[in-house]
């Protein structure tokens, strides 16, 4: 048996259980900052910092595609920043209907959507 197997055969005994991005809040901005980093230096922007407004609206968002979805909002977001500060265009977040929400309130962003397909 190789090392790699070993290693995964130790790991299957030991489950490491990571808490959802949503359940993290405090660790939104210090991964902003990294991913603003990694991608500002990707694409060759100078990027100093991120918008406050921006801020609060990227820690008060769920996260349903976890972290994976915090860091392509932030590549979209430097790939078109013409700015020395970070704004996120906030249509990039979807808000997905909590379970109190009147159907009626779903009901123009879906007639949107289907004029948009027309």
């Amino acid at each position: 048996m190789s090392f790699v197997a070993i290693c995964f055969t130790a790991l299957t005994f030991f489950p490491i259980e990571i808490p959802s991005l949503r359940e993290r809040r405090e660790d939104i901005p210090l991964l902003v900052e990294y991913f603003i980093s990694r991608y500002a230096r990707k694409f060759g922007k100078k990027i100093r910092g991120i918008n406050h407004k921006t801020m609060g609206l990227l820690q008060s968002y769920p996260w349903p595609g976890n972290i994976r979805e915090l860091q392509n909002v932030i590549e979209r977001s430097v790939i078109v920043c013409e700015s020395e500060f970070l704004s996120v265009d906030e249509s990039w977040l979807v808000r997905q209907p909590s379970a109190g929400e009147a159907k009626s309130d779903l009901k123009l962003p879906q007639e949107l959507a289907d004029q948009e397909k027309r």
